[in-house]
């Protein structure tokens, strides 16, 4: 037995070895009676970028596994060859897949890849890049400066630097930090960086939006937090990276290294930590017992940042503090939408440890910067971008390097804007009709209260707005939904080109330009909002305590989620069919996930992306995975590309081990989108759009525009039923005497019934 592990050790090294060239490696799939994962950790394993569950058994990279230990151990194991990765674009590239960047992204110029192979930064590449900078822009960057006279057990200082107008000097600005290479053996995180700080002092004075937060705010910059740990890893004198996670501090047992990811305050020691010196994830004796992370919160304290950014790779992630441990629902919701902000063009998943990578990492730096309250030290938004798919692992190959610098750039971006005043607007329609609502979704991306005014253009003149400028007030992390009211005059077009909604008053927010909106008008196939009903399709429904949700479906595991089938042939002119709905989730990285998907059994099913879909493997289907604490509504246009048979819509879920991963499934909505008429350009109904508000209602005062006095409506319920005639008196309207849920008030002008779907919550 003793010879067997020494020969499998051995081939384990000689993979890794040619790690740099491959870029695949072996995994051991350990048994683990009950999914005990700190028993897994007692005997070798140390999970870092995930748990996988495959029945009773977690599967890890041999890198992650402490062989030797294992093998004394009771826990029975075997090794999985590994698989080489396909060349492949990556999903967010895929038709299905793809959504347009807020603003375009060139390349800097000066940035060059390093030295080392693929294209990673040794010392030397690091420091002359800066050094490079400096030179060329020494009014927005300033020289190396070392961390007060902290040193790492080598000697090594940690150097960071101020990228800002005035450079030299501090100032009373926000402040934001954005550090590297925690863990030694993730060289992207660096890469990133620098990416990034090319890009802006290369748009300072050519680009408004770069040249106001430069102006406006300090950035502060420390690429390599871990120095020693990555000169062991070749920094200093190799061409290829090691796979050395820790820094180099000498323990008691002969062993090397303190994880500083695991080495802060909060939760010191706890779940997801190991006490065995040699293990990677080991914490060592005391919290901040290392000069690294004793810096990084001496800079805080010293600082007050605002938002503190830590990368890592890899798993196209953005994890957060864990949202149990919040001390307000305000300040997890202002982390919840600066995260989502950050992630909007790249799609990454978001949520805390447990949803994004399945356990626990106590003692992290997002807790510590995020939660841990100490005399001298502010609370700052705090997260940890996990920069790199996952079928790389920490060395993608040379033509993937960039592009993933650049997903980085976007979301560095977003973090950046977070330090102000930051209105993020969403235009939430699929479609156009020939007069309706153009639903604006705004939410508040920092932690700063603000107002401004919003403002609506069209380049397309079919389109005309009644009101084209809102003013906004919005708290920290809070939401507001605007219904702008509009018609397309003349014949319909096809689509509308881009609509333009900016915030005029704010220099550093681009525009969100919507390109293409299709023309149709729409007919309800099918709702079903879960509140009348016990059960649905034989699964029970859950009660989940939330008001504006007081039931809904908890999908369970293995769940195949057909039921919506109807002849495609149901209208004439049928162009597309739009599925929309509520939900909430939490989903560890890339398994369990749920998947949306459209077609028939004859032809097939082609599966869609939604706003918050992402995915981190290019040969999976599209899957929703990270987390929406807080019900949130989503929808996708399914073009019709089918002459005959039945059409399903249909959910598919896969589920693993652990009460963190939910799906929760409400407000189910089909519609069939069909051609639009022409429109007359004299509006032959005499009046503008019918607009409702506030919509949702919470106490079921509404104000009713677009209806003349004493007009009468009708409400019906979500079954169709007629539950409430009356008249309107003085724009007006009292409905607080119906129970919550989904409503639609119509009504009759021109000879035409009008329908405007109206939620009480």
């Amino acid at each position: 037995m003793r010879v067997l592990i020494c020969l499998f050790f051995v081939l384990v090294l000689s993979v890794l070895a040619k790690a740099q060239s491959v870029h695949h490696y072996p995994t051991v799939r350990i048994h683990v009676p009950n999914h005990d994962l700190q028993l897994a950790i007692a005997n070798g394993a140390a999970p870092d970028h995930g748990v996988h569950w495959i029945g009773d058994s977690l599967e890890l990279p041999a890198f992650d596994v402490d062989m030797d230990m294992l093998a004394k151990s009771a826990l029975g194991f075997r090794t999985i060859e590994a698989t080489p990765y396909e060349p492949q674009l990556s999903a967010r590239s895929d038709d299905n897949c793809a959504l347009p960047l807020r603003f375009a992204v060139e390349s800097p110029q000066n940035f060059e890849l390093g030295s080392m192979d693929n294209g990673y930064y040794s010392f030397a590449d690091t420091w002359n890049a800066f050094s490079e900078m400096r030179r060329l822009y020494p009014n927005l960057i300033s020289e190396r400066m070392a961390i007060d006279t902290f040193k790492t057990y080598e000697g090594r200082e940690i150097n960071y630097f101020r990228l800002s107008d005035n450079p030299d000097t501090q100032e009373n600005e926000p402040r934001i930090l954005l550090n590297a290479l925690h863990h030694a053996r993730e060289p992207m995180s660096l890469i990133q960086q620098i990416y990034f700080a090319w890009w802006l002092l290369e748009n300072y004075g050519s680009d408004e939006e770069a040249t106001w937060l430069i102006d406006n705010t300090e950035l502060y910059l420390v690429p390599i937090v871990n120095p020693d740990g990555y000169a062991y890893n070749g920094a200093e004198s190799s061409l290829s990276m090691g796979l050395w996670r820790k820094n180099r501090f000498p323990n008691s047992d002969g062993s090397f290294g303190i994880d500083l990811n695991r080495n802060y305050p909060l939760g010191f020691g706890g779940p997801g930590t190991s006490s065995d010196p040699s293990s990677s994830i080991y914490p060592g004796t005391t919290p901040l017992s290392e000069p690294e992370t004793s810096a990084l919160d001496f800079l805080h304290r010293e600082l007050a940042f605002t938002t503190i950014v830590s990368a890592h790779s890899f798993g196209d992630l953005i994890i957060q503090p864990q949202l149990a441990e919040f001390d307000s629902e305000t300040r997890a919701q202002t982390h919840q939408q600066i995260l989502w902000a950050m992630r909007r063009d790249n799609r990454y998943g978001v949520g805390d440890s447990q949803q994004t990578v399945g356990y626990i990492a106590s003692g992290n730096s997002d807790d510590h910067f995020g939660l841990y309250e100490a005399p001298g030290k502010t609370l700052a938004i705090a997260c940890t971008p996990e920069i790199g798919q996952e079928r790389f692992f920490f060395f993608p190959p040379r033509e993937f390097v960039e592009p993933f610098a650049q997903d980085a750039l976007l979301m560095n971006w977003r973090a950046l804007q977070s330090v102000h005043f930051t209105p993020v607007a969403e235009v939430k329609n699929d479609f156009l009709e020939e007069e309706g609502i153009l639903q604006i979704s705004v939410v508040n991306a920092s932690p700063v209260n603000g107002d401004s005014e919003l403002r609506i253009t069209s380049s397309d003149p079919a389109i005309t707005f009644d009101v084209p400028s809102y003013q906004v007030t919005l708290e920290a992390g809070k939401t507001v939904q605007l219904n702008v009211p509009y018609r397309i005059l003349g014949n319909a077009p096809t689509e509308i080109q881009e609509l333009s909604i900016e915030f005029p008053q704010l220099n550093h927010i681009k525009p969100l330009l919507v390109e293409q909106l299709p023309v149709y008008e729409s007919e309800v196939l099918y709702f079903q909002n879960m509140d009348n009903i016990s059960s649905l399709f034989g699964f029970p429904l859950l009660s989940t305590g939330i008001v504006e949700h007081p039931k809904s479906l908890a999908i369970p595991e293995g769940f195949d989620f057909r039921q919506f089938d109807f002849p495609v042939n149901l209208y004439p002119g049928i162009k597309a069919i739009r599925v929309s709905y509520a939900h909430r989730f939490a989903f560890a990285s890339q398994f369990p996930n749920v998947t949306l998907s459209a077609g028939n059994d004859t032809d097939g099913f082609e599966y869609y992306c939604t706003r918050q879909t992402t995915t981190n493997n290019p040969t999976d289907a599209p899957a929703y995975w990270g987390a929406t604490p807080a019900f949130t509504y989503d929808s996708y246009v399914v073009d019709n590309s089918q002459d005959s048979g039945e059409f399903i819509v249909r959910w598919e879920l896969e589920r693993g081990f652990g009460p963190n991963y939910v799906y929760e499934l409400d407000d189910i909505l089909i519609e069939a989108l069909v051609e639009a008429d022409p429109i007359s350009s004299t509006n032959e109904l005499g009046s503008s759009a019918i607009s409702v508000y506030p919509n949702p209602s919470s106490n079921g005062e509404l104000t009713v525009l677009g209806i003349g006095e004493g007009a009468t409506v009708q409400l019906h319920n979500s079954l169709g039923q007629t539950v409430l005639t009356t008249t309107i008196k003085q724009g007006k309207l009292d409905v607080s005497q119906f129970v919550k849920g989904q409503y639609y008030l119509t009504t009759i002008r021109a000879g035409k019934t009008e329908v405007v779907p109206i939620s009480l919550h």
